[in-house]
């Protein structure tokens, strides 16, 4: 039990250790890349996977018949949903999902989700890829729009029937039109290095006072034994 014990605990602490090397990563790609140049679709598609965090400036045109809601995003402690719009290339040869930004909940007395898309030929903003956790439920149409648990660019290409990339865009709040864009804080932020590092140290210590309480359990018993 004491062995079992302290495997565990040593094991939480070195998985908050291995988050924190985690999300220092992330944001050091994210600040060394927020003063590159943007690039456009050709710039992109050269970059091959290694596209998170560039700053991309395209040019086309939104279409609003392909809308779907990030549910479950949270603001302030409120509960709303992220509105992607698809957006083509001008040569109509690819396409991309575009995080037009957060709104409250419609279901919680929120207003209801425009269907309206930013009237421009030209956005920038930066390039996201997906998170790749699985969620419970398949996308569901609800009140006009489609609802998802996280955004699939290669379901929404196939039930689409359009060449989306794997990739999304978050539009910048310079970008007119859309919803509330000011991206922070990010899933990078919320937590971030130094917090998990300080889990880890305390599940360190907690190991620690694991052992010293069986050591203490152990002369205990063997003085006991000894009278």
């Amino acid at each position: 039990m004491a062995l079992a014990g302290l495997l565990v605990l040593l094991s939480l602490a070195f998985w908050q250790w291995q988050r924190a090397a985690e999300k220092q990563t992330l944001r050091d790609r994210e600040q060394s890349r927020a003063g590159l140049a943007a690039l456009d679709w050709q710039g992109m598609r050269a970059l091959g996977e290694d596209v998170a965090d560039r700053p991309v400036r395209l040019q086309g045109r939104f279409d609003d018949r392909f809308l779907v809601a990030l549910d479950n995003q949270l603001r302030k402690g409120r509960a709303g949903q992220e509105v992607f719009a698809v957006f083509h290339a001008a040569d109509g040869r690819q396409a991309v999902l575009v995080n037009l930004g957060w709104q409250p909940s419609d279901r919680q007395g929120g207003p209801a989700i425009r269907r309206q898309v930013p009237a421009v030929s030209e956005i920038i903003g930066v390039a996201d890829l997906p998170p790749a956790y699985v969620v419970a439920g398949a996308p569901q149409r609800e009140r006009g729009l489609w609802r998802a648990g996280r955004i699939e660019p290669a379901h929404w290409a196939q039930y689409w029937q359009l060449p989306l990339l794997a990739w999304t865009v978050r539009l910048s709040p310079e970008v007119p039109g859309g919803y509330l864009r000011d991206w922070a804080p990010r899933t990078t932020q919320r937590m971030g290095p130094d917090q998990h590092r300080g889990y880890a140290v305390q599940w360190l210590a907690l190991a620690l006072a694991w052992c010293l309480c069986w050591w203490a359990f152990w002369r205990h018993a063997a003085s006991g034994e000894e009278r």
